[in-house]
């Protein structure tokens, strides 16, 4: 006799044969990949981790620029190079703005008030319109204030004092500037209370957006599943995230209405924004909840994205000491040895700008990107892409293209260098490749690359980075390892040596700062 799960699977089954039988057979031709097995069709040999290593793999055996994937039916392109993503995602964008629809996150974990993963249309606008007036690049007075005090008064303080942790002093540092930028609250310089709670959503968040974790964004009927029915370890999952999600959006932006209303709270995205509302207006309710939704965006665009990256510069700097030392000379020659860096220095910096351009190109933190959405039938240099697929981006292998950056497995920051100078020709990482394409790039990209520049430039400027040492003395060799997740891939753990650079007195220029608990 059947039990309930033979029956599970007996539908799951046949909702993928149904939906592979359909799968359209005239027209055009499906782009170039590797050999689908019918219902699963490449869902099995799609690894969970990496895969955008084995995006590469294919697209080099199957000389293709445009690479389809099946799994359980769901169709995927994923794009290998420049000009494929430019001429579909830029180019197109009106047909590949869309978001796939994630069952578990949007459904079960009731998860609908981020923007980036938003499915393209009216409310996805008027979430980004409101970021855009707030966080404009053409004034960011406010946020360089703001991470200037962050990063003199948090992370340099905190690094000095206990270097064996850097890795928690970044997240200290910029997840408490992005709650400052938000809310205006006092901000810990460790340990924070909102930062934590932030942090916590970030990554259950990010966690749910795996392609593939949950087999109910393959087959959403599983969302029907009682709670606790073996198997259902998802559903019991969600419950108890949802509410860590609730909490975090609610929490600090009810504090912040309360500090508000004490004449104790700091310039903010929420103060500024709920200043303009009129309590009047038949759509203030409206206006107070949107302005909710997008203050809970902020940590993602501001604080995650800059650690990753700072800890990609880090790693670098101990792979290749020669050019650490390099760039720490420009540095002195600009800044010298008796103050801080300032963020006007790094224009005078040329070979430091293209150390962090590298950084980018040698690693990239978002290596296959946020997945896009087609919702037409849409066809690319005669290949035919059905509506409904997923479109991935894969910058790791656009980064290895030896054609734009040649030796792609070398660390070369000269490739933007001529004589000395910065040259345009060469595409640019941080601008071209790391923020995404089309209607979808990043609106915080900026707020995340200033974040980068600076906290890169105070860290030459002060410290080396140094292999920690074994037993005998003998340097550890630093592994390279990072995160195998498709949208954010960061260094695991690596063992580094944080010391105050000879020659400079960093306590004393760090002196004033040492002893601030809140921001």
């Amino acid at each position: 006799m059947f039990h309930i799960r033979e029956f599970f699977l007996l539908g799951i089954c046949s909702l993928v044969y149904i939906r592979y039988r359909h799968r359209r057979r005239s027209g055009p031709p499906l782009p170039p990949g590797p050999r689908r097995w019918p219902l699963v069709g490449n869902a099995f040999s799609i690894p969970s981790a990496f895969a955008y290593m084995y995006y590469h793999a294919m697209a080099k055996k199957f000389d293709t620029n445009i690479l389809y994937l099946e799994a359980f039916g769901q169709p995927i392109v994923v794009l290998t190079d420049l000009r494929a993503a430019q001429d579909l995602l830029d180019k197109r964008s009106s047909l590949y703005s869309g978001r796939p629809h994630l069952t578990m996150l949007h459904e079960l974990m009731d998860l609908n008030n981020m923007f980036a993963l938003f499915p393209y249309g009216n409310a996805w606008r008027e979430q980004r319109k409101l970021f855009q007036q707030h966080f404009s690049p053409r004034d960011m007075s406010f946020v360089k204030e703001r991470a200037g005090a962050f990063i003199r008064k948090s992370l340099l303080p905190n690094i000095l004092r206990s270097p064996q942790d850097y890795r928690k002093h970044l997240h200290d540092c910029f997840g408490g500037m992005a709650m400052s930028i938000t809310y205006g609250l006092p901000v810990r310089t460790s340990g924070d209370h909102w930062v934590q709670l932030a942090e916590e959503s970030f990554t259950i968040a990010t966690g749910a957006v795996i392609a593939g974790k949950y087999l109910v964004d393959v087959f959403p009927i599983l969302k029907h599943v009682p709670d606790w029915m073996p198997g259902a370890q998802f559903k019991r999952d969600a419950k108890k995230w949802r509410a860590v999600l609730k909490n975090s959006m609610t929490e600090p932006f009810e504090a912040a209405k309360e500090a508000m209303a004490n004449g104790t709270v700091k310039h903010s995205f929420v103060s500024a924004s709920l200043e303009k509302c009129n309590e009047s207006s038949s759509d203030y309710v409206h206006q107070v909840r949107l302005i909710q939704e997008v203050a809970s965006n902020v940590y993602a665009a501001a604080a995650e994205t800059v650690v990753g990256s700072v800890l990609c510069f880090m790693l670098a700097m101990l792979k290749y000491p020669d050019i650490q030392h390099r760039a720490q000379r420009e540095v002195d020659s600009i800044v010298g040895h008796d103050r801080l860096p300032d963020v006007s220095d790094l224009e005078r910096l040329p070979f430091v700008s293209a150390v962090l351009k590298e950084v980018f190109r040698w690693h990239s933190i978002s290596p296959a990107g946020v997945p896009h959405y087609l919702h037409e039938d849409d066809v690319y240099n005669g290949y035919l892409i059905p509506k409904g697929t997923v479109v991935l981006a894969n910058t790791y292998t656009m980064l290895r293209d030896e054609q734009a950056f040649p030796k792609p497995e070398e660390f070369v920051p000269e490739r933007f260098l001529n004589n000395s100078e910065l040259i345009s020709d060469v595409p640019d990482p941080e601008v071209t490749y790391t923020f995404g394409f089309g209607r979808r790039i990043c609106p915080g990209a900026h707020i995340g690359l200033f974040n980068y520049h600076m906290t890169a430039l105070h860290l030459l400027a002060l410290f080396d980075l140094l292999p920690e040492v074994d037993e005998n003395g003998k340097p550890i060799e630093v592994p390279l390892e990072f995160s195998g997740n498709l949208s954010a891939s960061i260094p695991e753990p690596f063992p580094c040596k944080l010391t105050p650079r000879a020659g400079k007195n960093v306590e004393r220029l760090l002196r004033e700062f040492m002893d601030v608990e809140f921001i």
